[in-house]
């Protein structure tokens, strides 16, 4: 929304100076977007280098680094960068959307054994003989760290992080 809101105070007029200093920035990133307004107006080129942890940042401050350092009509690279930014939120939403099922997977495949193995120990002697024993003890440990490398490794497949 700030880039479009920038990209309609150019087109109606205002340097792009003026432009982004009377738009209000997201409140996610008044610190960062308030670093590249100050950069504007005091004619020093926006570097988007300090950025590289947020892409999103990244490209929008690649952007009006250009516009600045060469000039020319910012409205349309400004234009183009909030459509780039809106189909990469509506992509994250659709990823997110499609995990939903592997997510709930994980914690069902998490939760189940677990109270399986409360139900069987309310209800069943055996069981809990078997439990009381130092090879159901190891067993149920061996189980349990299993079960936690399952997860952990599931969270990591559905949220898409890596090492």
């Amino acid at each position: 929304h700030w880039c479009e809101g920038v990209a309609r105070s150019v087109r109606s007029g205002a340097t792009l100076m003026a432009a982004t200093a009377d738009t209000p920035p997201p409140p996610t990133f008044v610190r960062e977007l308030g670093h590249v307004v100050t950069s504007l107006a005091r004619g020093r080129t926006v570097d988007a280098a300090g950025f590289e942890s947020h892409s999103d940042l990244a490209l929008v401050c690649g952007v009006l680094g250009a516009c600045s350092e060469h000039g020319g009509a910012a409205a349309e690279p400004l234009d183009r960068v909030a459509s780039v930014l809106r189909g990469r939120a509506a992509e994250a939403a659709e990823r997110h959307t499609q995990s939903a099922q592997a997510r709930w997977s994980a914690r069902v495949m998490t939760v189940l054994p677990i109270a399986m193995l409360g139900l069987l120990l309310v209800s069943s002697a055996s069981v809990r003989q078997v439990v009381a024993t130092p090879v159901g003890g190891i067993t149920i440990g061996v189980g349990a760290l299993l079960n936690l490398v399952g997860w952990q490794w599931l969270r990591r497949l559905v949220d898409g992080t890596s090492r």
